[in-house]
């Protein structure tokens, strides 16, 4: 399952669905999984939590997965 902005996980992320909104929150992959898996996981959890009655499934506008970090500038 996937945690909405509880721990911070080792990659931010950014949903917005078509009719539902924007999302965003924090996540940490198992070993070995890709970047689609992350998608497939977040995107479920958020349509979970979301409580889609309709059974219609929103597309997707946007999806961004970054490390979850600050690139700090080394001065010299």
């Amino acid at each position: 399952m996937v945690e909405f902005n509880h721990d911070q996980g080792a990659l931010h992320w950014c949903l917005t669905l078509d009719g539902l909104g924007s999302y965003s929150g924090t996540y940490t992959p198992a070993a070995g999984e890709t970047r689609y898996d992350a998608y497939q996981r977040i995107r479920s959890a958020v349509l979970e939590e979301a409580g889609r009655a309709d059974g219609l499934v929103p597309v997707t506008l946007f999806f961004d997965l970054q490390p979850n970090v600050l690139a700090v500038p080394v001065v010299v």
